[in-house]
């Protein structure tokens, strides 16, 4: 039976951290090495409950250091993991107890396979446990070549969590979290798909996604900021590697930058942000460049654009007042 080392990053997550560790230690897949990362977490209650999980469970361990952020929590377990596969879940997020047994039993047939990444899928949750609506994803079980799922991914369909799948460890000894920066999933598996052969998919949504309603995902942030600068490197990257994609990428990085201008919030669109300046201007150029006759942006997006190119804050307005 194959051993999955999984790494959970805490950072002030008391409040849910014992529901995620029991929805590992509960998997039908017992040979598990649970890896829990207590990031510098400041609360008073975060680490002394890690300790607490460790000791009802052998197959839990801490690793106590300075808060890094998620991306250096994450290499931090990444340079102790000993499972033949890796995985990751989020300290807020919890999951289905069959999540595990189910992606190895789809994928039985490719498990020798150092380059083939095992995945699963996510349900997004509120604090009441109500299912939200999630478009994102497979819906069955398949087999899925790298550029396919790359360009899933380019086109906002495909699933960017690393908490979804199981990575073969060697597959992961070169590579390591961009520390500093947010939406890193989407760096990472982009960065990693050159050395991958296939992803082989469940089909099953077993991964629980909490959706807090004090998130700070839900709101302006890095997050967002970092949405322009991600998309950017997304782009080279593919138009290094997968030359067959470049319009879609094109379609990726004119999405994102118009997302990043409906997020901004008003008191940030003015000359003395430079971010909101290159963007807009990029946007501008690239619209007409390589946008207008793009068969992958839909007829409303290339109108939200084309008004974006005009007034940002003209159809922020009208958008947010239709919601």
């Amino acid at each position: 039976m194959k051993k999955i080392s999984v790494i959970v990053p805490v950072y002030n997550t008391a409040t849910y951290l014992e529901k995620c560790v029991n929805s590992i230690c509960t998997q039908t897949h017992q040979n598990l090495e649970i890896v829990l990362v207590d990031d510098g977490s400041t609360d008073g209650h975060s680490s002394d409950l890690c300790d607490r999980l460790a000791e009802k469970d052998s197959r839990v361990r801490v690793l106590h250091k300075k808060n890094g952020g998620l991306s250096s929590a994450r290499n931090a377990g990444l340079a102790v993991a000993k499972g033949d596969y890796i995985t990751f879940v989020d300290s807020d997020d919890y999951l289905r107890e069959d999540m595990y047994s189910q992606i190895f039993e789809v994928a039985a047939d490719y498990l020798e396979d150092e380059r083939t990444i095992l995945c699963g899928g996510f349900v997004r949750v509120d604090e009441n446990g109500k299912f939200l609506r999630s478009r994102v994803g497979v819906e069955k079980a398949m087999v899925v070549d790298t550029e396919s799922y790359i360009k899933s991914l380019l086109m906002h369909k495909g699933d960017t969590s690393v908490c979804t799948k199981l990575f073969p460890k060697h597959l992961l000894d070169n590579h390591r979290f961009q520390e500093g920066r947010l939406n890193e999933d989407l760096l990472f598996m982009i960065e990693l798909m050159p050395e991958v052969s296939r992803m082989v998919f469940s089909g099953e949504r077993g991964y629980y996604y909490l959706c807090r309603t004090n998130s700070t995902s839900n709101g302006y942030g890095r997050a967002v900021a970092d949405m322009v600068g991600n998309a950017e490197e997304v782009c080279r990257i593919v138009k290094a590697q997968y030359p067959n994609l470049l319009r879609e990428s094109q379609r990726f990085l004119l999405v994102q930058q118009s997302a990043y201008l409906m997020l901004l919030p008003s008191n940030l669109r003015n000359k003395t942000n430079a971010l909101y300046v290159d963007t807009l201007r990029n946007l501008r150029k690239g619209f007409i460049q390589y946008g207008w006759n793009n068969v992958y942006i839909s007829q409303k997006n290339k109108f939200i654009i084309a008004a974006q190119t005009i007034s940002p804050s003209a159809v922020q307005w009208v958008l947010k007042g239709k919601d």
